[in-house]
């Protein structure tokens, strides 16, 4: 729903562009883009945890497994990191944000008890 709702807006902007010329599909494509990339990468990155996923891994994939394991684990213990980690999942904030100085220090903190 969210994106739908995003993805809407973005051709709305495109077509108040345009005006009464034809709108450009290259500019809605890669607004669409901008808002897609990351829910896949969040999708992509979860679907290559089953072992019947099947195409080309992309760079790191292993390594954001890896912090994201760590960082659900942490969630069991800190309300903050919990709190952050929704937002990502709600789209309602970059998956940066879960590499603040903070986040990291818990994230740690944690991973040892595991």
């Amino acid at each position: 729903m969210s994106l739908a709702a995003k993805e809407a807006k973005a051709l709305q902007e495109v077509f108040k562009k345009a005006g009464d010329v034809e709108a450009d599909p290259k500019i809605f494509h890669h607004k669409i883009g901008k808002i897609v990339d990351i829910p896949w990468l969040i999708a992509l990155t979860e679907d290559f945890r089953f072992s019947q996923t099947k195409g080309a891994k992309p760079v790191g994939l292993l390594l954001i497994q890896w912090y994201v394991k760590k960082v659900v684990l942490a969630c069991s213990y800190d309300p903050y990191i919990y709190g952050r980690f929704m937002k990502v999942l709600h789209l309602q904030a970059h998956p940066f944000s879960l590499f603040t100085p903070r986040v990291l220090r818990s994230v740690f903190r944690f991973s040892n008890r595991f």
